[in-house]
């Protein structure tokens, strides 16, 4: 197609484009108009509709008048004998207008005299419904007369009701009048209404001038409705129609007109509009196509030639063209370009030879892989490094270059997940060469696309072997506790481990010596933390200056010392303890409050070894044996262990503990299980929370409280939190699409709380998964959060950076105090279940909870109210302001989510499916 004929084709364009613009914007404004003509026509029948409901009824009462003025049946209603007042009844109906006269007597309110024109209208079930009841009740209350309407057996009634009076004074009975609304009567209001009409409800379609069924119209809801029927489009409106009571809707009536009707004058309109403008198009192309010939045509032409020969690679020519308008601009344009493009040439070969020296020069070196995972590059210094020749990698992949390593960290994340793949950095793995030497490798990588398809990666490598080997020396360096300079457990254990082996190899006895002080927990409740930090610091001076040179003290655990004591008998090591107990009870620390008494003691355990034991972990289990045995004989004092004496049970049960969690970390025991958290709202699910179950040899699950106090004990929650959040981010990362906008929140220990690793493996496990941050919430309890507040808001400040959210645990049983929380910037409190349980009838745990959620909201901060078991405690939190509500009540741990479980409270909460609203 040549240049004239597309110019032409951009005027008829533009010029199309304008009359769609026009005719789009005209189509709206009439479509607009014309719904609001339906409206308003549909609001003017519904105002007549009203009128003739209120002569309809008008005329109902003057009928029931003149039936109760009559002589006849005055003269038998004062006889209270009903065949009486039945022959009467007979005798006055049938009327026109009439469909069911009714008498309830005064003196026999139990008993109902009835005519209708249709025999089931008179039926004890029918005179007793609430539709007619609700009428005789209002009246029989003093109203002058009462109104409804009512559907019975797919028969609608307009029923009216008014008092018969007695001439002598007072009321004897009550006269309902009733007028069946049929198809007929639909029929006579059309013409009056001038608008379609149907009258049904939820069983039965009383009347329609429609061509619709009852099932087309049972889900119209109450208000504006559109709908098609038959081919034809529908705008109309359904009302409630009420009962008696003036709230309850017995049935719906549905106003509505065809929108083709209005539609009528404006297609002709625009038809003649549509050949206007078909002529004028063919005009403008007629005249596009002669200006752009001799505009555009011949110098473009000079153009084009010009760009065939700069393609076949002839950059020294010049397009020779002098005008003074745009075109002219574009040949001065394209004789710039064609500088550019030669600088262009000379800066990509200067990059490629820096790229090439860069890579030559570098101490780590560059790789790329295919959509395989096979290498496609290899850069000089991969041969620098490692001393093998990168020609002969290229076209295999990471697993074949390296056949005895266990590579599949490194291939798990070069495999594409749904056609992408994941940026990952600082990958460390350990590979063997063919000079049976190892290399520890660091290795990052980001996903290559080409076209929008995935098609490999390329990073860099490094060597770290040498910094490896210097780290595992710093990590040497420490294992000091940083409260009190001592040995930290880590490194006592290992020390305890060289002295028993030394004892062993020497024939030579030691003792190891456990102090605990006693109530430390009460110390730091009633003088606070930074009291209760100088004690411990007191008693590790106490211990450092009564220990002999060739003693080991360490700090094991919060409120826990141990001690070796080489070549000492227990008999000397009696001594010693003495020594140490009458030290601490001497102790007084310099900072408490006024008024708070402080006494300071310990509880000792002594065990002998290599005799009593050479395990480290099993002689401390025994200590700490002989140390509860102090103090359940009254705390301040020492016992040596004794194996006959000693409750076996309490040593076999802390080993076998430790063994269990161990198990369940090498063999993968540790299962995920997830409770829901709902909005009080509308009960939809918000997120749920990651819990831990440990399966057991026979197959058995076990709760947290069965295995997380062994691994604080022993050291291993780091592992155990470890664990569990990587298995949580990479299970929430696969679940189906449905559940993509799910939330979850992760339980970490206090021992996690500052620790480098778990950040570190945060951040690697949403960058290789691709998780969005802010689905993950992290809970750590009140306590776990203040015993080291800057350690604990760095740590936290870090989580946020990441993008995702902070929960705290346990609120209101701790530290009890909001001031910290402008430190700590969370985005959850979790009200412990203490003040939750008994809610429904303790008024002390409602106020708590009512001042907490108030305080927090002030902040920002959302409340969560675990432990709710019942639908009372439920409304009560509703009523209370709490955001978010977790318990039994709402949903119990389940090893799977569905979508299903996502709406299943809600449907409980509100089985209708929504708010009832009443037309």
């Amino acid at each position: 197609m040549r240049i004239g004929q597309k110019n032409s084709l951009l005027v008829v364009g533009m010029m199309l484009l304008v009359l769609v613009g026009v005719t789009g914007a005209g189509y709206l404004l009439v479509t607009g108009h014309v719904n609001r003509q339906i409206s308003s026509d549909i609001q003017h029948a519904h105002e007549v509709y009203v009128q003739a409901q209120r002569e309809a009824f008008a005329q109902l009462v003057s009928t029931a008048r003149t039936i109760g003025q009559e002589p006849g049946l005055l003269a038998a209603l004062l006889t209270a004998h009903p065949p009486t007042v039945r022959s009467t009844l007979e005798e006055s109906f049938p009327r026109p207008g009439l469909d069911l006269l009714a008498l309830s007597l005064e003196n026999d309110p139990g008993r109902t005299l009835a005519e209708a024109s249709k025999p089931h209208l008179v039926s004890p079930r029918v005179l007793a419904s609430d539709a007619i009841q609700t009428l005789v009740r209002q009246v029989s209350q003093g109203a002058r007369v009462a109104y409804g309407n009512a559907m019975i057996f797919e028969t609608f009634l307009r029923l009216v009701a008014i008092p018969v009076v007695n001439p002598g004074g007072g009321v004897i009975g009550v006269m309902v009048l009733g007028q069946e609304i049929d198809q007929a009567a639909l029929e006579r209001h059309q013409p009056l209404l001038r608008t379609q009409v149907a009258l049904y409800d939820d069983q039965a379609l009383v009347g329609a001038t429609l061509p619709a069924r009852l099932a087309q119209l049972q889900g119209l809801e109450p208000g504006r409705v559109e709908f098609s029927l038959d081919g034809a489009g529908y705008l109309g409106r359904v009302y409630p129609v009420l009962a008696g009571d003036g709230r309850t809707p017995v049935a719906r009536l549905l106003l509505a007109h065809a929108s083709d009707s209005y539609w009528v004058p404006y297609r002709s309109f625009a038809l003649q509009g549509l050949l206007v403008s078909g002529a004028v198009l063919v005009v403008a192309a007629v005249l596009g196509m002669v200006i752009s010939r001799r505009t555009l045509t011949r110098p473009l032409s000079l153009l084009a030639a010009a760009t065939r020969k700069i393609a076949a690679g002839d950059l020294s020519w010049k397009v020779e063209l002098v005008r003074d308008d745009e075109l002219g601009e574009l040949a001065e344009s394209f004789n710039r370009m064609l500088d550019d493009l030669r600088r262009s040439n000379e800066a990509l070969e200067h990059n490629r030879r820096r790229f090439h020296d860069f890579a030559e020069s570098s101490s780590d070196w560059l790789w790329e892989t295919d959509a395989e995972g096979r290498f496609s590059y290899l850069s000089p210094g991969f041969k620098t490094s490692l001393g093998m020749d990168g020609q002969q990698c290229l076209g295999r992949t990471w697993q074949e270059v390296f056949p005895e390593d266990d590579l599949e960290a490194l291939t798990a994340r070069l495999r594409p997940q749904r056609d992408r793949g994941f940026p990952f950095k600082d990958l460390t793995l350990r590979v063997c060469l063919h000079d049976a030497t190892s290399r520890d490798l660091r290795i990052s990588g980001i996903p290559v696309r080409e076209q929008d398809r995935f098609a490999g990666f390329r990073g860099t490598a490094s060597d770290i072997s040498k910094q490896r080997i210097n780290e595992e020396r710093v990590a040497l360096l420490s294992n000091q506790d940083q409260l009190t300079g001592l040995a930290n457990r880590r490194r006592f254990l290992v020390d305890l481990a060289h002295e028993i082996r030394r004892a062993q190899a020497h024939t030579r006895q030691g003792v190891l010596m456990l102090v605990d002080l006693d109530h430390l927990k009460l110390l730091n409740d009633a003088a606070g933390y930074a009291v209760g930090d100088e004690m411990i610091v007191q008693v590790a001076g106490v211990l450092e200056r009564l220990a002999r040179a060739e003693d080991i003290i360490g700090r094991i655990s919060g409120d826990e010392f141990a001690l070796t004591l080489p070549d000492l008998s227990l008999e000397e090591a009696r001594t010693q303890a003495q020594r140490i107990l009458d030290a601490i009870a001497e102790c007084r620390p310099v900072r408490t409050k006024a008024g708070v008494p402080i006494n300071v003691s310990a509880s000792i355990g002594l065990v002998g070894f290599p005799d009593q034991g050479t395990d480290p972990v099993e002689l401390i289990a025994k200590a700490d044996s002989a140390m509860y045995a102090a103090k359940d004989a009254g705390r301040n004092r020492f016992e040596i262990f004794d194996a006959t004496s000693m409750s076996r049970e309490h040593i076999g049960g802390l080993l076998a503990s430790r063994n269990r969690v161990l198990r369940g970390l090498e063999e993968d025991r540790f299962e995920l299980h997830f409770q829901p958290i709902a909005s009080v709202l509308n009960g939809e699910v918000h997120h749920f929370e990651t819990l831990v179950r440990m399966r057991d040899d026979g197959g058995q699950l076990h709760p947290p409280s069965a295995f997380i106090p062994a691994a604080e004990q022993f050291g291993l929650i780091g592992r155990v939190d470890r664990e569990i959040v990587r298995k949580a981010i990479y299970h929430i990362a696969t679940l189906p699409d449905a559940l993509g906008q799910v939330g979850f929140s992760i339980n970490l220990s206090g021992l996690s709380v500052g620790e480098a690793e778990m950040l570190s493996l945060i951040e690697g496990c949403l960058d290789e998964t691709g998780l969005d941050p802010a689905r993950i919430t992290f809970e750590l309890t009140e306590t776990a959060a203040c015993e080291n507040m800057a350690l604990a808001a760095e740590f936290l400040s870090r989580i946020r950076q990441l993008g995702c959210r902070i929960a705290l645990d346990d609120f209101g049983v701790g530290f009890s105090s909001f001031s910290y929380l402008k430190h700590l910037h969370v985005d959850m409190l979790k009200i412990d279940g203490s003040f939750i349980r008994d809610i429904a009838s303790n008024r002390e745990d409602q106020l708590f909870v009512k001042a907490l959620v108030d305080v927090a909201r002030g902040m920002g901060i959302r409340t969560i109210a675990e432990f709710v078991e019942s639908e009372a405690a439920f409304r009560l939190l509703q009523r209370l302001g709490v955001d978010y509500v977790q318990g039994y009540h709402i949903g119990r741990p389940e090893a799977a989510i569905t979508e299903a479980g996502l709406h299943g409270f809600a449907r409980r909460l509100n089985p209708g499916g929504g708010q009832v609203v009443n037309g």
